[in-house]
């Protein structure tokens, strides 16, 4: 056995000798064991806190789709209201209707909280909208780059758009930030 810089430094015959071979994987397993045990505390604690968090605030989406409204109305006029004090704008753009922040009235005569949902992350895809699809953004902004169009600037969407997209329109979707969004793509008639 040498000793050197106060750590004990085996040699090839000590290392292969049982007892020391024994002590050697004996406090490898009990640090692995101790690893392994301090990874699974760790996930758990952040299970729990989730679970916790989601347990005790209704999410987002429940209380209402317009995302101005921080909290639940009480009644229509009240939830009217909160949706005039912003400006309704409707605009039409390379072929694309899109309607800033529209009344929540409206988005219940639409039914969207019926319609599927997509949860997407930041990303750059090519897109063909097989059908008339009318979009509404919850979460996130995107910037569309329509084909046909690409010398000009792009259309940029986020929370509080309704947006028509015509049977047929190609584009670029670039979300710029995670998106969560209700979609209706009308049927064949």
């Amino acid at each position: 056995m040498i000793k050197a810089a106060g750590h004990i430094i085996y040699s090839q015959e000590e290392l292969l000798s049982p007892p020391v071979t024994a002590l050697l994987l004996y406090n490898f397993s009990t640090v692995s064991l101790l690893c392994h045990l301090t990874c699974c505390c760790f996930l758990l604690v952040r299970v729990y806190i989730n679970l916790c968090c989601m347990l005790s605030e209704p999410t987002k989406h429940t209380q209402s789709l317009h995302p101005l409204n921080s909290s639940p109305a009480t009644n229509q006029a009240e939830s009217d209201m909160a949706t005039t004090n912003t400006k309704t704008t409707i605009t039409e753009i390379y072929g694309l209707k899109i309607e800033k922040n529209p009344p929540q009235s409206k988005l219940d005569e639409l039914g969207v909280t019926t319609w599927e949902t997509y949860t997407g992350p930041v990303c750059k895809n090519p897109w063909t909208f097989e059908g008339r699809e009318t979009v509404y953004m919850v979460e996130g902004k995107v910037k569309l780059h329509v084909e046909g169009y690409e010398d000009q600037k792009p259309v940029e969407i986020g929370a509080g758009d309704l947006i028509v997209f015509p049977k047929g329109t190609k584009i670029i979707w670039e979300a710029l930030e995670p998106v969560f969004k209700y979609f209706n793509l009308e049927k064949e008639k």
